[in-house]
């Protein structure tokens, strides 16, 4: 459901996001600078990405509170995010030096899933070998308002993506789960659709639907001109958290917009 606010900033904000026949916006990858994937192993190139994700979301109501709530900063929490993604079936993209960066979690088989995670069992019983101690605290642990965040979102992949009938797990999907400029550095034209395009095209090739959380109404346009519709509204924490993230009794809670590519449809 979306609040009559909502509703007229993007109003507003539609005749800024260009669509055609109902696909996803798209230029001509020749005008983009190169994207690459990021190897979990490159160090380096992952904390650069890291950083860069941590500063753009340094602000933003969702991050704070999932990072407050956790006793983390928000580096260490997006930091912690991003490594538990990669040791699954996350994948790190960044253009034109780290401009602009995207972490894509992309859809597994079954038996691919099994083995992505089975890697990172072992990944993390090796390091509980190695750092007595240390092991429960590498473990990924959540908060009650990302644990709200994750039922309502899963809820919600379940109504408009759909569920296998074997299993009821949500069909395989594309998720856009992080997308940022680089606040430290001069926008590059082109940094942003050069680490989305690419995966808005495979999933149109196989036909699955994209999903992604807009944390920020302020960004909700730019999905929208990727072809992103806005299903939903969602407000989580209510009770435990303000508006801006920050940990408060009582509190509206923070706000979140559920958007989806669907290449069903369009198909």
């Amino acid at each position: 459901m979306l609040t009559t606010t909502t509703r007229q900033l993007l109003s507003r904000s539609s005749a800024l996001a260009p669509m055609t026949a109902g696909r996803p916006y798209t230029r001509s990858a020749s005008a983009l600078p190169p994207a690459r994937v990021v190897r979990p192993a490159d160090e380096a190139d992952v904390s650069k990405c890291v950083w860069t994700l941590a500063s753009a979301f340094d602000r933003v109501p969702c991050t704070n509170a999932f990072s407050a709530e956790s006793g983390q900063t928000v580096l260490a929490y997006v930091d912690k995010t991003i490594r538990s993604s990669l040791g699954e079936n996350g994948v790190l993209v960044e253009a034109a030096n780290s401009s602009a960066v995207a972490l894509w979690e992309l859809p597994c088989t079954y038996a691919h899933q099994e083995q992505v995670q089975g890697q990172g069992a072992q990944q993390q019983q090796q390091e509980e070998e190695e750092n007595p101690g240390e092991g429960k605290m590498k473990r990924r642990t959540y908060g009650p308002v990302k644990e709200e965040w994750k039922r309502v979102v899963h809820r919600a992949k379940a109504k408009y993506i759909g569920t296998e009938k074997s299993t009821g797990a949500v069909r395989p999907h594309y998720h856009l789960d992080f997308l940022a400029r680089n606040p430290a550095v001069p926008k590059i034209p082109g940094a942003i659709s050069a680490v989305v395009l690419p995966y808005l095209a495979r999933a149109e090739q196989d036909q699955l639907s994209v999903w992604l959380e807009a944390t920020s109404l302020d960004v909700v346009t730019l999905y929208q001109h990727f072809g992103f519709r806005v299903l939903e509204e969602i407000t989580v924490g209510v009770g435990r958290v303000d508006g801006s993230g920050a940990l408060k009794r009582g509190g509206e809670g923070v706000k979140a917009w559920l958007m989806l590519v669907d290449n069903h449809e369009s198909s």
